[in-house]
């Protein structure tokens, strides 16, 4: 079973999608900014020392415990950094901050709590915003990581996840098995076993392969808690999550997911497993029906249902190898398929 998603406790303020986050150091000595601008650019963090036009493009505002923030005019997270030898314990009643300011987690001890530092500082940067869609094929064979792939590459800002294998033994293969099925031969076998445990956020998207318009990762789903840690890391870095989780054996597994759910049959074989699209009906679970005749035309939206057209070009270039060149009318279908499927549960 898979764990839902934790909801990382930061203030309600998002930074915009097209806003680098950044931060102001405020009221640092020469030295503590060389320092704190060290840490900050190897953990590959935008940071300011000066206060831009619009102060509304900062992310968060890194001080000293004793630093004066009064003019700050709206709700923005504080992290205080003490590089005090013998460090005071912080005052009750001190500077009065606006809104969400004052949310800061305390102080953090520099550079004795470096790691802990930039984890907060990362979370403030990149607070959650991704949406997360789960796709599950009806029987083996469907097309389902092919739909769920197709997603991601026509979103902005995406990445694909291939949850299908739980084998411990896939991972030992120099090139991902999914990947190549999809037609990208040269894509590295990169899991998420290969993260540390303290990755931030600011770098996560840097270390991702990419693989045409979007991101790719293979998730290493034998324990829970490293799943429960790799998607609290993939919902702040990525506006959409596609997750390939392979054929699908029980409904009720559906039911410990965080996100959008998407099942997706092969029109062809729609007599098998009626009674498993019986219940994805009754829960009223989106199904996408994969390989439709062209004149089928989309159901309607009170079915839960979308339809993908058959291209029979498309497995001869997966075969070949040819990833890139997935025929245009069926990328403009799955951006269709993307915009629906967003604005439905929207």
């Amino acid at each position: 079973v898979v764990p839902k998603v934790l909801q990382i406790p930061v203030p309600s303020r998002q930074v915009p999608a097209h806003t680098d986050p950044t931060c102001l150091l405020w009221e640092f000595i020469p030295g503590q900014l060389q320092f704190l601008s060290q840490v900050l650019g190897v953990a590959g963090i935008r940071f300011t020392t000066h206060l831009p036009p619009s102060a509304a493009s900062l992310s968060t505002i890194i001080c000293p415990p004793s630093a004066d923030l009064n003019w700050l005019s709206f709700p923005l997270p504080v992290v205080h950094a003490d590089f005090s030898p013998n460090p005071t314990p912080p005052s009750v009643g001190g500077v009065s901050l606006p809104g969400a300011a004052r949310q800061s987690p305390g102080i953090f001890q520099l550079p004795s709590q470096v790691i802990a530092f930039l984890s907060q500082v990362d979370q403030y940067c990149y607070p959650e915003r991704g949406r997360i869609l789960n796709v599950f094929g009806l029987q083996p064979k469907t097309g389902t990581s092919t739909i769920a792939f197709g997603l991601a590459n026509r979103a902005k800002n995406s990445v694909f996840v291939d949850a299908s294998c739980s084998l411990p033994d896939s991972f030992s293969r120099r090139h991902s098995p999914e990947m190549r099925k999809l037609g990208f031969p040269a894509i590295n076998n990169f899991s998420s076993r290969d993260l540390e445990a303290d990755l931030l956020v600011s770098r996560l998207r840097e270390i991702l392969p990419e693989v045409q318009n979007t991101r790719f990762l293979q998730l290493y789903r034998t324990n829970s808690d490293h799943i429960f840690h790799i998607f609290s890391l993939l919902v702040r870095a990525f506006a959409l999550v596609v997750i390939d989780w392979g054929p699908l054996d029980s409904v009720e597994r559906l039911n410990d997911l965080s996100g959008q759910t998407l099942v997706v049959r092969d029109y062809t074989q729609a007599a098998i497993n009626r009674q498993l699209l019986l219940q994805l009906h009754r829960q009223r679970i989106p199904i996408i029906n994969n390989r439709v005749p062209p004149r089928i035309v989309s159901a309607t939206s009170v079915n839960q249902s979308f339809s993908v057209p058959h291209c029979r070009e498309l497995k001869r270039l997966q075969d070949q190898g040819l990833g890139t060149l997935w025929p245009k009318s069926l990328q403009t279908k799955l951006e269709q398929l993307l915009r629906n499927i967003l604005a439905a549960a929207a």
